[in-house]
């Protein structure tokens, strides 16, 4: 039988509501047609507590970053509207990536998270993607990044990116499989 995966599912004030609850439900649904659960899925934020998305829903409950257990299996970055974005780049979460990187299987980003883990610094000399209507503005910021435009999800172990919002679901399909 197959141990235990701590998912953790990072999203902020701004993050895309599908962004978080696409990959829940596959990594839950995952959990449903399996003989026992395979996955813990963790819902988390900069600071904790409630995440407003772009469309004004509200997640209650985010677990604080420097509240994650130590290991984790997978992170996933979501994305958002750009102020959301952008305050990710002040609020202590690029210093935590970067502490996660070697002891995190696999970190990943779903839609414009991509830009996230590009300002962290973890996608230099790899291969990746984001919405479509954000590539031209990732390969701007980060050089160093390899965008691929027209891919629905790229995989350069131990990061995975994915185009717009439901190319996470499928994203998510894949690190199921």
């Amino acid at each position: 039988m197959p141990h235990l995966r701590t998912i953790a599912l990072v999203g902020y004030d701004g993050a895309q509501a599908l962004d978080l609850v696409g990959p829940l439900e596959v990594f839950s649904m995952a959990n449903t047609f399996a003989p026992r659960p395979v996955y813990e899925v963790l819902i988390a934020s900069p600071s904790g507590g409630e995440i407003v998305t772009n469309s004004g829903l509200r997640l209650a409950g985010s677990i604080a970053l420097d509240d994650l257990p130590e290991t984790l299996d997978t992170v996933l970055v979501v994305g958002g509207h750009e102020r959301g974005l952008r305050a990710m780049e002040t609020n202590g979460s690029l210093d935590w990536l970067r502490a996660r990187r070697d002891r995190t299987r696999r970190i990943g980003s779903v839609c414009t998270g991509a830009l996230i883990l590009a300002a962290a610094g973890l996608l230099d000399g790899r291969r990746a993607t984001t919405h479509w209507g954000a590539c031209e503005v990732l390969r701007e910021f980060r050089p160093a990044v390899t965008v691929e435009p027209d891919a629905i999800f790229v995989a350069d172990p131990p990061f995975y990116t994915s185009a717009g919002v439901t190319a996470g679901i499928d994203l998510c399909l894949s690190l199921v499989e």
